[in-house]
């Protein structure tokens, strides 16, 4: 191939156009392993076939500027220019995805691409060779082709193994504007900086080996640095987007509380007019009649006092569930010691969790373990909450929260999950046990220091 390009541009050419084929290679077997994950556009093989194409024309151009102006700084830097942007062709004509995704892709593809040039450029100086004068890693080997298939496979595999390190499917990229900002900066300060160290490594490598192999060191750990910041830009995306989701699922359950509280409230209204109306027809009513009226309105009537407002309304509409379940629901909690938390932390984590509780306790098929306990106390500067009760069947975990038995688990597997987010806010932890039929969330709460002082004056 190198003989057909050198014959028909001229010999001239010859040394220039080897090592563009090379470069060719280099950038199309690293890169490929980052973008061919990405969904293919329909009639992939005519497009990606066209994308090569064009590829192969850059090269040429590179090779026929190389040739004429090989001395000249600004050829080297836009040589190398021309290298790293010959591969968006393939990229943007035969892939599918947002700019933002496959730009990402393809900057994470050339830094493993410079790094297995320069770690291949490296252990071929650390074996006494001259990488200006030859490839081969192995002196007995004269067959170029050989040579050739070993620098290849050199190249695969550290670029696969890059992206094993770095790249985690199970990490998905969320596409946000701060995402899209800080993925093209990434990929224009690693354009910039990686074409510049090549330019200048290039102009030196004959003058002073030693600053060669130097930056070449140093081109390989900014590489494995911009790897390490895509994966930290995809990370972060993917903890805003879950947050986003949490701040959503926090924002819903402080309208449900309103609407419960006031629905309590009117409740509470009601029992009390009633009461009053109750002591005008007490003449005309038995005692048995007065009594049970009497009990109907206290069923009723909310009587939670737990010195939290937002708890009384959470353990009320718990204490009706369990009524209408025939559920044993017992609470012993300190609702003061939840002063410093925010009103919809309050309610999320408390709803969940005994929402929780209740749907479980509803599987069981023995009335004696049919039961619900809550504790909340303040301790030695935090506060303790616990939940115990019982279950039936298999409770999986997933690192170390259970997984919903619902059918839709992207839709249902918030409720522990922003549970967990809760907690955290408050620098707490969150432990949950299911043995023997007895399943046991225990959190702790710390309690920042100015509300300590408040509550000692």
């Amino acid at each position: 191939m190198i003989a057909f390009l050198a014959q028909w541009l001229g010999e001239s050419y010859s040394y220039q156009m080897g090592l563009s084929v090379i470069a060719f290679l280099e950038a199309l077997s690293g890169v490929a392993v980052f973008i061919f994950p990405l969904k293919h556009k329909p009639q992939y093989v005519v497009r990606a076939t066209a994308g090569i194409a064009l590829m192969a024309l850059i090269m040429i151009g590179r090779a026929i500027l190389r040739t004429h102006f090989q001395a000249m700084l600004w050829s080297r830097f836009l040589g190398a220019l021309m290298e790293y942007l010959s591969v968006l062709p393939l990229l943007f004509l035969a892939h599918e995805g947002t700019w933002c995704e496959r730009l990402k892709a393809w900057c994470a593809g050339c830094a493993a691409v410079q790094i297995a040039g320069s770690l291949y450029a490296l252990v071929l100086s650390f074996t006494g060779a001259d990488d200006t004068q030859t490839m081969t890693l192995f002196p007995q080997i004269t067959n170029a082709d050989v040579t050739l298939l070993i620098w290849f496979v050199f190249h695969l595999a550290v670029c696969y193994l890059l992206r094993l390190l770095f790249i985690h499917p199970s990490v998905q990229y969320h596409e946000d504007r701060k995402s899209q900002i800080q993925t093209t900066w990434l990929c224009i300060l690693f354009l910039l900086a990686s074409v510049l160290i090549n330019a200048v490594m290039s102009e030196y490598r004959a003058d002073s080996r030693p600053l060669y192999e130097m930056l070449r060191c140093c081109l390989v750990f900014m590489c494995i640095s911009v790897l390490a910041l895509h994966h930290d830009i995809v990370l972060f995306s993917q903890n805003r987007a879950e947050i986003e989701v949490m701040d959503q699922v926090l924002a819903e359950n402080r309208r449900q509380y309103e609407t419960m509280k006031a629905n309590i409230d009117l409740v509470n209204l009601r029992c009390h007019d009633l009461r009053h109306q109750l002591d005008k027809l007490q003449s005309r009513l038995t005692e048995s009649e007065i009594s049970a009226l009497r009990e109907a309105i206290d069923l009723y009537d909310s009587n939670v006092k737990t010195g939290n407002e937002v708890l009384d309304v959470v353990l009320y509409s718990t204490m009706l569930k369990c009524m209408d379940n025939g559920i044993s629901f017992t609470s012993m909690a300190d609702g003061e010691c939840l002063s410093f938390m925010r009103t919809r932390h309050i309610y999320a984590l408390f709803s969940n969790a005994l929402d929780n509780a209740v749907e479980a306790v509803m599987r069981v098929s023995n009335p004696e373990k049919r039961v619900i306990s809550l504790h909340v106390r303040r301790l030695s500067g935090a506060v303790e909450i616990a939940v115990m009760n019982y279950y039936e069947g298999e409770i999986k975990f997933k690192n170390d929260l259970p997984q919903t038995r619902k059918p839709d688990g992207r839709r249902h597997g918030f409720g522990t999950s922003s549970m967990q987010y809760i907690v955290s806010q408050y620098g707490g932890t969150m432990k949950i046990s299911a043995k023997d039929s007895v399943y046991l969330l225990e959190i702790r709460l710390n309690i920042p220091e100015k509300a300590e002082k408040t509550k000692a004056h």
